[in-house]
C-alpha cells in the first residue's frame, strides 16, 4: 500500500461528505460511525494541536517529503497545511450537521497552533497547496475567531515581505 503525505484528507473528506448527508437526513448509524472516526482522529492529535499522521506514525524516520521538522517542506510536498484545511472543512460541516463539537474542538486546537506558529515575524512559510485558507475562513465564520481569518489572509499573500491591507 502506498502512503502519501495527504492521506489524512481522505478521512476528512469522508466526514465532510457524510456530514452534508446528515444535514439532509438524520442517520444515527452514520453519525455513530463518524463519532468513531473522530475519536481516532482526536487520539492522533498531539498535545499542542499538531495533527499530521504521516509524521507522527514514523517520527523517528520521517519521509523525505516532510523533512525533519514540522512545516520544513510545507511549500513543497509535506501537505501539512493542506491536511489542516480539509480538517477544518470537515469539522465545520460536521458541527453544522450535528451540533457536536467533538471534531470542531480538534480543529480549533489545530487552528490555534497554526495561528501561534505562522504569520509575519513568525514562521513565514506558505502552503504549497491551497485549501487551508478556505478552511480557516469557514472556521472563522463558525467560531467568530478573527485570528483564523487573519491567518487565511496571511497565507493568501504567498510570499514573505508583502504586507496585507
Amino acid at each position: 500500500m502506498t502512503e502519501y503525505t495527504f492521506d489524512d484528507t481522505d478521512v476528512y473528506k469522508v466526514i465532510e461528505g457524510a456530514s452534508y448527508s446528515l444535514q439532509m437526513k438524520k442517520d444515527p448509524a452514520l453519525e455513530k460511525y463518524l463519532d468513531t472516526l473522530i475519536t481516532i482522529i482526536g487520539a492522533a492529535q498531539e498535545k499542542d494541536g499538531y495533527l499530521y499522521t504521516f509524521r507522527t506514525v514514523n517520527s523517528s524516520r520521517p519521509h523525505a517529503w516532510i523533512g525533519a521538522r514540522r512545516w520544513e517542506e510545507e511549500e513543497d510536498l509535506s501537505h501539512e497545511l493542506y491536511n489542516s484545511g480539509h480538517l477544518f472543512e470537515a469539522a465545520v460541516a460536521h458541527y453544522q450537521a450535528t451540533g457536536k463539537r467533538n471534531l470542531l474542538d480538534i480543529a480549533i486546537k489545530n487552528a490555534d497552533l497554526l495561528v501561534q506558529t505562522f504569520g509575519f515575524g513568525k514562521e513565514e512559510r506558505f502552503p504549497g497547496h491551497q485549501i487551508v485558507e478556505t478552511g480557516l475562513t469557514k472556521m472563522y465564520r463558525v467560531t467568530g475567531n478573527k485570528s483564523y481569518l487573519d491567518l487565511a489572509k496571511f497565507f493568501l499573500v504567498r510570499g514573505p515581505g508583502k504586507k496585507q491591507r
